[in-house]
């Protein structure tokens, strides 16, 4: 839903009781980070924080750090920093990436 820039749209999806995905952090095909950024910032500022997980949808050897890119440390050394700059602490970014997968992997919260 990360390349979705509607916030109506997401809370619709987490309030029919789904999960939510920004699996497509920092990859430029279909949106920027900072639209994810914003977006998730309403989310989380609105309640939705324990419904969203992030991840990275690496599907091609370019994006990976021995080429040069972020690889699969984005999220933290990149997309993270973005959120603290929009006032969000570490502790409540972290169960974007910890506690809503193990959540939505085991069945909580359904």
């Amino acid at each position: 839903m990360d390349r979705v820039d509607d916030g109506a749209a997401h809370r619709t999806v987490i309030d029919a009781g789904a999960w939510l995905g920004f699996d497509r952090i920092n990859s430029l095909r279909w949106q920027t980070d900072e639209v994810r950024a914003a977006r998730l910032a309403d989310l989380m500022r609105s309640g939705y924080a324990d419904r969203v997980v992030l991840s990275q949808d690496i599907a091609t050897t370019t994006r990976l750090l021995a080429e040069g890119a972020p690889g699969y440390t984005a999220i933290l050394s990149e997309f993270f920093p973005r959120m603290i700059q929009k006032g969000f602490e570490i502790q409540s970014l972290e169960v974007l990436v910890r506690r809503n997968p193990w959540r939505m992997l085991m069945g909580e919260g359904e």
